[in-house]
């Protein structure tokens, strides 16, 4: 799966919930008679509670990271399998990694199972200069 597929998979999750939670808060409305008590408040604590907690462990799941080293980036948190890291220079010495769909055939072991090195960098196609030249 690409990041674009986890992404849109993330956006139907927020989705669904966000229908669950409308639904539940129009049947409250809906019925004049029937007040909203503090069981009722608490479920929807709860669900959105735990809408958090799924986007926050979904984004930290499929994320990568890159730092600085002399000369440019270097992959310090691999993007899941079937993805790549693209690393990118932020200036001041600093580097932050995006997930991207695989690039090149030429990597595709990297693409099926990313780590550190230097060929997993440049099949994110971004900033390796960090890697040491031989």
């Amino acid at each position: 799966r690409t990041a674009s597929s986890h992404l849109n998979t993330q956006h139907r999750i927020i989705r669904i919930t966000r229908i669950f939670l409308f639904s539940q808060l129009s049947k409250i409305q809906d019925n004049k008679k029937m007040q909203p008590t503090n069981s009722m408040l608490i479920r929807f604590t709860f669900l959105l509670v735990l809408l958090c907690c799924i986007v926050s462990f979904y984004s930290s799941v499929m994320a990568c990271d890159c730092d600085y080293k002399s000369g440019g980036c270097i992959i310090v948190k691999p993007a899941a399998p079937g993805n790549a890291c693209h690393c990118v220079y932020e200036g001041y010495w600093t580097c932050h990694g995006e997930v991207v769909g695989c690039g090149d055939d030429h990597y595709s072991d990297y693409c099926n199972n990313p780590d550190k090195t230097v060929y997993s960098c440049l099949n994110g196609g971004g900033d390796c200069g960090g890697y040491k030249r031989d």
